[in-house]
């Protein structure tokens, strides 16, 4: 990228003298921090020294996330899915407002969502109640509101014949979508609801 490239990512308000001396220190401290080869210019171009021996949880978070569609052995998938839900920690630079990371932490989270989802259907699936519920509340950490994993949720708990356990889940999901959204779950949730606590909600 050229330096006025970088400067619209990270500096779109600098005026070009501000833009100048902002990119020239940044490039000092990384330089400084990371070696002077960590970047490289040629030809009015900086690029990221990619033969330095580096890790970066990003590009192993997305490497693991390609492989697992790519693999068709069910094992394998969900393997690496865990290996790609343990990398994600949270939010993208949650400090930084600029829209670069913005949308990089948009994008991040929405793939660490639906990794998280299609886990918890595949242990589901296999009869991995246990680990199913696990990824199931690691996603509803980050968003209590996250419906398809509340259903999830519902449907691993009601296979392990804790209908109590259900009708908690649902009904903590119910007054949280209350007050975050000022919302009613959807028909389709009451349904599963219904459906899975019906013998219950019978008997009592």
């Amino acid at each position: 990228m050229t330096k006025e490239e970088i400067g619209e990512i990270f500096w779109l308000d600098s005026t070009p003298a501000e833009l100048k001396l902002r990119f020239k220190n940044t490039i000092y401290r990384l330089r400084h921090a990371a070696g002077k080869d960590v970047v490289l210019f040629e030809n009015e171009i900086y690029t990221f020294n990619r033969g330095m021996d580096y890790e970066a949880d990003f590009e192993n978070f997305t490497n693991s996330l390609n492989q697992a569609r790519r693999d068709l052995d069910e094992e394998k998938r969900i393997s690496l899915l865990k290996e790609a839900v343990k990398i994600y920690k949270g939010y993208f630079a949650p400090d930084i407002s600029e829209q670069w990371a913005i949308t990089e932490r948009e994008r991040f989270h929405q793939l660490a969502t639906d990794a998280m989802v299609q886990l918890a259907e595949l242990q589901l699936k296999r009869g991995e109640l246990d680990e199913s519920l696990i990824t199931a509340q690691t996603l509803l950490d980050f968003d209590p509101t996250h419906e398809t994993m509340v259903c999830l949720a519902m449907r691993a708990l009601a296979a392990t014949g804790n209908i109590v356990a259900v009708m908690q889940q649902y009904d903590q999901f119910k007054k949280i979508l209350h007050k975050e959204m000022n919302a009613q779950p959807s028909p389709q949730t009451r349904a599963l609801y219904d459906n899975l606590t019906r013998e219950r909600r019978v008997i009592r």
